[in-house]
């Protein structure tokens, strides 16, 4: 009998090591969080605002001009890490996701791409545990940009001037899991996507070939 009830608890205690944090893949939950995601501001798109609008959940100050994203054109994608720097976050598996349309658009559809449920596991963070978390979002040019890696990259070429991705302010977040119900989004707060801001040199090219229109034309 000791021998069973011993086995029960290496069971039970390797089964809570090997547990994994889980949190609720939304920015709209009745009574919890309205956050929605905005495209950029029409005129002043290379500026991301970042703040819920009075209308969010916690109700903020910022007023948007942008659209709400809305569609598979767009893809979102959570990140996280144990540090507030950016740049140790890493992608959580399994959260691209796409928006609502119509009267839900700026707010995440109710299910994955492949058809997958809101909750989300974080592989390596345990449950209880508060971890810094990022919101992603990229135009996905119709599903052939498929990381945020490959976004930023062709955001930088300024192949497309109107091109836009956009990432909310780092938040905190305790997971559940285990035997505790998912954690929510509820410090994720709206934001903006923003377009590339020419580099000096493209400026310069612009007004020289600017300049030659105008000296053929006299001539």
């Amino acid at each position: 009998m000791k021998k069973i009830i011993a086995i029960a608890m290496l069971c039970a205690c390797a089964t809570w090591a090997f547990a994994q944090g889980q949190f609720t893949l939304a920015n709209r939950l009745t009574g919890t969080i309205i956050a929605p995601i905005y495209g950029p501001e029409p005129g002043n798109p290379t500026v991301p605002l970042y703040g819920n609008p009075p209308t969010g959940l916690p109700a903020g100050t910022t007023v948007y001009s942008g659209a709400p994203l809305a569609g598979t054109g767009y893809t979102a994608e959570m990140w996280w890490g144990t540090t507030p720097d950016e740049n140790s976050l890493q992608p959580i598996p399994g959260t691209q996701w796409y928006f609502r349309t119509g009267a839900g658009a700026g707010f995440l559809s109710l299910t994955s791409p492949s058809g997958g449920g809101t909750t989300i596991t974080v592989p390596g963070a345990p449950p209880g545990s508060t971890i810094w978390m990022q919101m992603r979002v990229w135009d996905n040019k119709g599903g052939t940009i498929t990381s945020w890696a490959d976004a930023v990259a062709y955001w930088n070429s300024a192949a497309d001037p109107n091109y836009a991705i956009g990432k909310s302010q780092l938040f905190q977040n305790t997971l559940g899991g285990d035997l505790n119900p998912p954690s929510t989004l509820d410090n994720l707060r709206s934001f903006s996507l923003y377009t590339n801001v020419p580099e000096p040199a493209t400026l310069a090219l612009l007004g020289i070939g600017g300049l030659g229109l105008l000296i053929r034309r006299r001539k």
